[in-house]
């Protein structure tokens, strides 16, 4: 059985995600997600998520294609979830161009035998995270993209 590893940020689960998780988990027999740390989404996207990382978390659990979910490195680059994971493949977002570069290259420092594919998009136009409002009732105070 072969383990497909993702990575996101998973900031409400949407039909988008949905539909990636869906057609990654095609791939393999285990579905392994791996969501961003808030203080990695900061670093990255310049703002806090809208939802904090134990809720990502609990959100991405319920998904029925999921088999687990894991926090990502608390220090971007160190892919030390990869040692931990030893996923047979990375499934990668459409959007994750930079994101897909910089595994490759760790892969291949490593002399690991880890395949990565993309992931087509789903209607990115309507169901990317940055586009959607918070839910109703949000008061965090956190920017919406």
């Amino acid at each position: 059985m072969k383990t497909v590893m993702v990575f996101g940020t998973f900031d409400g689960v949407h039909p988008g995600h949905e539909y990636f998780l869906e057609e990654a988990k095609k791939l393999g027999g285990r579905l392994v997600v791996c969501i961003a740390r808030d203080s990695v989404v900061v670093e990255l996207k310049g703002h806090q998520p809208k939802r904090p990382e134990i809720e990502r978390r609990e959100a991405l659990a319920e998904c029925t294609v999921v088999d687990e979910v894991f926090y990502g490195d608390r220090e971007l680059g160190s892919w030390k979830i990869l040692e931990e994971v030893k996923p047979d493949l990375i499934a990668l977002g459409y959007d994750q161009t930079a994101l897909k570069e910089e595994i490759e290259a760790w892969i291949a420092a490593h002399g690991l035998k880890i395949e990565t594919v993309t992931i087509s998009s789903h209607r990115p136009d309507l169901y990317k995270s940055s586009l959607i409002p918070p839910p109703a009732g949000d008061r965090s105070g956190r920017a919406s993209a």
